[in-house]
């Protein structure tokens, strides 16, 4: 029997993440920084590992396994690279702007640009126990003091449509 994706199950896949995302474990067994956390995980890190990551750690033998089409698997691959002790030391940001694995230049160029911003955010909000003055702050708007523009903002892309009517 062939499956073939069409409609349904983009349907099923849609109707699963949105579950997915909606689940909402108790605070103490949290270790992926809650639901804003995993959505922004979905919404800005995962697109910059697909761009910047997946054509090589797609091979069977990376340390850190990256699917194109799993996100589930790539946010539990990339929490498990994430140094809860020391999170701004974790391999997961290292390796972002570090040449590995026989490239000649890293995935990404250096800490200083969104898609860098993006993965440092994301890390923070993690590892923030809610014990911080910044609990509130999601890793949005964490990017957004951070003082980097982000061209897929939804505010920054609705202003620049709006300019070019």
């Amino acid at each position: 029997m062939i499956i073939r994706p069409g409609k349904p199950f983009q349907i099923a896949l849609a109707v699963g993440t949105i579950l997915f995302l909606a689940a909402d474990p108790a605070p103490g067994d949290r270790t992926d920084g809650g639901p804003d956390a995993t959505r922004f995980f979905y919404a800005k890190v995962q697109p910059v590992l697909y761009n910047a990551c997946v054509s090589c750690h797609s091979a069977s033998h990376a340390k850190l396994p990256l699917r194109r089409n799993d996100g589930p698997a790539n946010l539990a691959a990339a929490l498990n690279e994430i140094d809860r002790k020391n999170p701004m030391e974790s391999n997961f940001l290292k390796q972002a702007v570090t040449a590995h694995g026989g490239a000649a230049r890293p995935p990404i160029k250096d800490t200083n640009v969104p898609a860098y911003k993006h993965l440092e955010a994301w890390v923070k909000s993690v590892c923030d126990d809610g014990k911080s003055a910044t609990a509130k702050s999601t890793p949005a708007t964490t990017a957004k003091h951070q003082g980097f523009r982000d061209e897929f903002d939804p505010e920054i892309f609705n202003r620049m449509s709006q300019a070019s009517r």
